[in-house]
């Protein structure tokens, strides 16, 4: 198994491109939501093109993970574990920066929206908050998952 700094090193093309599909995609969220005054717009947005596009970059995302894996585990000359770990990797760093840039640009709209419930916006922030850290594990996760694939795809044997 290699070290942190080997494998980030072998990555960090496929690092890069994680974090500006993200970027992409929050901008295109946040660029849809901003349109929205009430729930029901926002109801009518999950089945726009907008919405499709930024899944689509999302699956793009999770391809290149897999891509990841399989240059960590040709790099260090290793298998599914380091790919695995490439992947973790990945998910963590893309799952904060993204994360973060998402909390900043899409819970003060979401706040406007939901600006005519009593006590939303502070449950919004939390919510928030919350979502932040599951979603860095769930990233994590899945990108250990994905990474492995690739890596065992480029073991070497």
């Amino acid at each position: 198994m290699a070290d942190i700094g080997k494998l980030l090193s072998a990555v960090k093309l496929q690092l890069a491109i994680v974090i500006v599909l993200g970027i992409i995609s929050a901008a295109i969220t946040y660029m849809a939501y901003s349109g929205i005054s009430t729930v029901e717009d926002m109801l009518a947005l999950a089945a726009s093109p907008v919405m499709l596009v930024s899944s689509v970059l999302w699956l793009v995302g999770l391809i290149v993970i897999i891509w990841a894996g399989y240059v960590a585990a040709k790099t260090v000359k290793g298998g599914a574990v380091d790919g695995g770990l490439a992947g973790a990797l990945i998910g963590v760093i893309s799952g904060i920066i993204d994360g973060i840039i998402s909390l900043a640009a899409i819970m003060p709209l979401m706040a406007k929206i939901y600006a005519a419930v009593p006590m939303m916006s502070g449950a919004l922030a939390s919510a928030g908050a919350i979502s932040l850290v599951f979603g860095i594990i769930v990233a994590a996760i899945i990108g250990f998952i994905l990474g492995a694939i690739g890596g065992f795809i480029g073991r070497n044997k």
